[in-house]
């Protein structure tokens, strides 16, 4: 009986203003401003659950180029003559690596392997194998030139330095140099690209 007098009291005085609402319990009236039952310790339950993990995360680092193709020219220029040996070549892995090109150039980042066509020119004989090991300072770049002395053994034949330009797909390089010889020598412009392949 008290708690029916309890609530047709709140209801004769609310009038026509706002009422708080009244909830019957077990012989007590809990009261919420909002119309929502308390929650345990007189806490409104939590209708805000966690928002969900970010379902974009960071993306992988990008990964270190890797450089793999060498494709260059060289325009050799003798007398009158002027002709242009091409090269094609690979990157060596580490472990395709001779041990004793660490020891002929210790800076070097890169060795290539080439195949160089075509086999003259000018009147010169061509090595259609050779070698080249690269080392890159700022926008300078050194290029040896690695050929076989026999018997499994290499020596650096010679030693060219130039320019170059990085960027995220590509190395590029150019460089000349003069070769002795008759008739005033032999000069040759050359030019490489070193290619992302990753």
């Amino acid at each position: 009986m008290k708690v029916f007098s309890l609530a047709l009291g709140a209801l004769l005085i609310s009038g026509c203003g706002p009422v708080a609402a009244a909830v019957i319990t077990d012989g007590s009236v809990d009261l919420d401003g909002d119309g929502v039952p308390d929650g345990p310790g007189g806490e409104d339950p939590d209708t805000d659950p966690d928002p969900d993990p970010d379902p974009d995360p960071d993306p992988d680092p990008e990964p270190e180029p890797v450089f793999g193709r060498w494709e260059g020219e060289r325009l050799l220029e003798y007398g009158r003559c002027e002709e242009t040996m091409y090269e094609e070549g690979r990157l060596l892995s580490d472990g395709d690596v001779p041990e004793q090109f660490g020891e002929l150039c210790p800076e070097c980042s890169y060795f290539y392997e080439l195949e160089i066509s075509p086999g003259r020119v000018c009147g010169f004989s061509v090595g259609r194998e050779s070698w080249r090991g690269i080392f890159i300072q700022g926008g300078e770049a050194t290029i040896l030139r690695i050929d076989r002395a026999g018997r499994g053994e290499f020596n650096v034949s010679d030693k060219w330095f130039g320019g170059a330009e990085t960027s995220p797909e590509e190395i590029f390089m150019e460089y000349e140099y003069r070769s002795g010889g008759g008739g005033g020598g032999v000069e040759v412009f050359g030019e490489a690209s070193l290619i992302r392949t990753n």
